[in-house]
């Protein structure tokens, strides 16, 4: 097969095909490969020879002698020209082109031939033929021809490149453009009218740097709740699309953006007097739609350089909104950019003695009753910002940790459990966080303490209450107790004294004497025998214990209760 130059194997075929693949699939546009078709060897050759003259823009000159052929090659290979003699026997070149346009082959398509008749004519018009030139062909006409249809495929690879490049803006403009007001307000522009304009022409984003807009910061209150029930990225994605709601997308500073875990809404001045009317809507639709309770800050107008400040600023005092009792806040520029900049520090706050007893007891709901009460009065007085937030959570670290200590844990067993460790991330932005992860840090302290399941402090002073009825007369130690609860002995002690106002020691000791006092009621028993019977071996000190719990000796609280009992009958 001489009259293909550049005969292919499979192993050729295969290295084009991961080539094409690789490069998308798309066409050189640098040179062209031709493919003459003709029943005579001479026509062909001779067409080769005329353009093999002039190959700057032809990189290959494949020949085809039958329809067979034809289609054969171009199924295998890709042809950007096609030069066909129209005179072959039975129309099979024309034939196997009509099935190549039909099979959407976009190349060019040049027509010989030696008659030029209505019927020839209407055929080229049909095959979008680039030309039609009439037997014999000059080697000068073919090329101009061939150089014409070059041109031209050039030109409509080019536009279709346009095309494709066109289409990819448009899908990605949007990303592109909340990625350039992202930049804005991170900083990542340098804050001058001029430097944010030309970056946002770079964007082909029309901007008009003396207009002015809002910014409105979104944030979730129960995020914890949100966040566990839709994921992250889809609670931050269904809240945008409903912000959207609310931009009428008219004017080109109104964007819905989404900077880390929070929401960023753009308003002109217009739409930003309109959220007055619609912000309440959209809390409404994310609490309907979400079960998501988002609050809303927003900004008065600002300029374009401003966004940075206004950003961080909003940000700020987001966070420093503790108490989250507001949906939407209306927040002035000297609530968030003060002249110096500098935060002003407040007082620390200083947490109340009991709270630690109440951690070493175990009483979750307690403590957390009071350290509300306390968050909300401290909020009230303008007492709690982000920093004095965190100081408190490291101190309650603290406490947390000295508890663990005095049950014989281990601190880092607080951290080994993922959930505790993201309420820990989340707890400074509200009181209801803080409240969050102070309840689950109680629940696994209390669970390492209590394996057995008793992670309440009255279920476990009951325990030890049935553990010194059980051991009345034999007795049982504080130690004793501590070991067959698994705890330590200075916090049996302490544990129990919280429940019921006495310790292990004190409560044996009433319970001995009330046991006392009925067997002096109900039996006759001697005094030594019934101190015998609730665990005292001293007679002596017996008698000093009940007289110091009754006001009598044994014998005169015997006697006294008898004579009450013959007044009686």
């Amino acid at each position: 097969m001489e009259w293909l130059r550049r005969p292919l194997t499979g192993r050729n075929m295969e290295s084009r095909k991961k080539k094409q693949a690789a490069a998308g699939m798309k066409r050189r546009t640098d040179t062209m490969r031709v493919m003459i078709i003709s029943h005579d060897r001479a026509t062909i050759r001779a067409l080769k020879i005329a353009l093999g003259k002039k190959t700057e823009d032809i990189s290959e000159i494949a020949s085809a002698y039958s329809r067979e052929q034809i289609l054969s090659l171009t199924k295998r290979e890709e042809f950007d020209l096609l030069i066909c003699d129209a005179d072959m026997p039975g129309e099979k070149g024309v034939e196997a082109l009509r099935e190549l346009r039909q099979k959407k082959y976009r190349g060019g398509i040049i027509l010989i031939s030696s008659q030029c008749s209505p019927k020839m004519t209407r055929e080229a018009l049909r095959l979008e033929a680039g030309d039609f030139l009439l037997k014999p062909v000059e080697a000068a006409e073919l090329w101009e021809a061939a150089r014409g249809v070059i041109k031209r495929y050039k030109e409509k690879q080019e536009e279709e490149l346009k095309r494709d490049y066109g289409d990819c803006w448009m899908e990605n403009h949007m990303a592109i453009k909340e990625l350039f007001w992202k930049d804005v307000c991170l900083g990542r522009v340098r804050n001058d009218p001029e430097t944010i304009s030309r970056k946002a022409q770079g964007c082909n984003i029309r901007l008009d740097e003396d207009a002015r807009c809002r910014m409105v910061l979104i944030t979730i209150k129960n995020v914890e709740e949100v966040q566990k029930r839709w994921g992250e990225e889809l609670c931050q994605a269904a809240i945008q699309n409903l912000a959207k709601g609310i931009v009428k997308g008219n004017v080109q500073t109104s964007q819905v953006i989404v900077i880390y875990t929070r929401v960023v809404v753009l308003l002109d001045e217009r739409e930003g007097e309109r959220f007055r009317e619609v912000g309440p809507r959209l809390v409404e639709r994310c609490q309907e739609m979400l079960g998501a309770q988002i609050l809303c800050y927003v900004s008065e107008n600002i300029f374009c350089e401003e966004m940075e400040k206004t950003y961080s600023g909003l940000l700020r005092f987001s966070k420093d909104d503790v108490l989250c009792q507001e949906s939407i806040q209306y927040v002035k520029k000297e609530q968030i950019c003060g002249e110096s900049g500098e935060k002003q520090w407040k007082e620390r706050v200083i947490l109340p003695s009991d709270w630690g007893e109440m951690i070493f007891a175990g009483q979750t709901d307690r403590l957390l009753e009071k350290l509300r009460r306390f968050l909300v009065e401290q909020a009230k007085k303008k007492r709690l910002d982000e920093m004095s937030f965190r100081i408190l959570q490291q101190d309650l670290l603290q406490l947390f940790f000295a508890c663990m200590e005095y049950r014989e844990l281990k601190a880092h067993q607080l951290f080994e459990d993922p959930e505790i460790y993201k309420y820990y991330q989340t707890a400074c932005y509200s009181i209801d966080g803080m409240c969050s992860w102070i309840r689950r840090c109680m629940e696994l302290m209390n669970r390492l303490s209590f394996p057995e399941g008793s992670g309440r402090g009255e279920e476990m002073a009951g325990r030890i209450k049935g553990l010194i009825k059980e051991n009345l007369k034999s007795g049982i130690s504080r130690r004793e107790i501590a070991e067959k609860l698994n705890l330590n002995p200075d916090y049996v002690n302490r544990l129990f004294k919280s429940e019921t106002g006495m310790t292990v020691k004190e409560y044996a000791i009433k319970k001995r004497m009330k046991q006392a006092e009925h067997l002096l009621k109900h039996s006759d028993l001697a005094v030594s025998a019934v101190a015998a019977e609730v665990g005292y071996d001293n007679f002596s000190h017996f008698i000093r214990m009940f007289r110091k719990e009754t006001g009598y000796t044994p014998k005169q609280y015997r006697k006294k209760f008898r004579e009450i009992n013959v007044e009686k009958t």
